[in-house]
């Protein structure tokens, strides 16, 4: 019999987790890989999953189908650009991007030596690359598509995302507030010649605030380079 290098426990655990989002699946019993697909109102709209077990860990792999072209290497370096800004900062997983292959992914890894990780910690971490996906897809696809402007990408993304925080915590305590608008398609530009406009959507210093505290640039109001 063949020796598993790989928690059995871990494996069934993961597999309960996925069994509630996927209703088809496939595992590697040799190797200890789960391999699947999640489908996303938002591009992209079909994720590669693979999540690969060990004895005391387990790390999750989510490849985009949105492929860039490396022989384009102004898109490349924009793409670069883009996904170290976005990364900074991150406290959960990563993007990485195949310079060679052009392969967009998500990457999350966890610990789980001498512990028993719950349910709902490792089902956080199977949906995590979504969320992730869903909030940077769109500066993705504008790069890919040819606007190059990776700060404004970002900023952009994390915008949207941020304001979204602030509307969610709004209808929570607010019934009546109005939503702040903001718009991330806008605010990259639809068209290649399109040039980035500085002035966004919105008004209220409470978004901000939220880019202060995210780091996303200094106190002093000044947008990172």
């Amino acid at each position: 019999m063949d020796k598993k290098y790989y928690s059995e426990y871990l494996v069934e655990i993961i597999r309960k987790c996925i069994a509630k989002k996927v209703r088809k699946y496939d595992f590697d019993n040799q190797n200890g890989i789960f391999t699947f697909e999640m489908e996303v109102q938002d591009k992209p709209d079909n994720l590669e999953y693979l999540i690969k077990v060990g004895n005391g860990d387990y790390v999750i792999n989510v490849i985009s189908p949105l492929m860039a072209d490396t022989r384009d290497k102004k898109m490349m370096s924009a793409l670069a650009e883009f996904v170290c800004r976005i990364n900074y900062c991150m406290e959960e997983g990563n993007f990485d991007l195949n310079m060679s292959g052009g392969i967009i992914q998500f990457k999350y890894y966890m610990n789980c030596m001498h512990i028993t990780p719950p349910e709902r910690i490792v089902e956080h971490s199977i949906m995590r690359p979504i969320d992730m996906f869903r909030q940077y897809s769109k500066g993705f696809v504008r790069i890919i598509g040819g606007n190059y402007n990776a700060r404004k990408a970002a900023e952009a993304c994390e915008t949207a995302y941020i304001v979204k925080i602030l509307n969610d915590y709004k209808r929570e305590t607010a019934y009546d507030a109005e939503d702040y608008y903001y718009d991330a398609d806008e605010e990259i530009g639809i068209n290649i010649d399109m040039d980035f406009d500085d002035n966004y959507y919105y008004e209220d210093k409470d978004v901000d605030r939220y880019f202060e505290w995210f780091g996303l640039w200094e106190k002093d109001g000044k947008e990172r380079e």
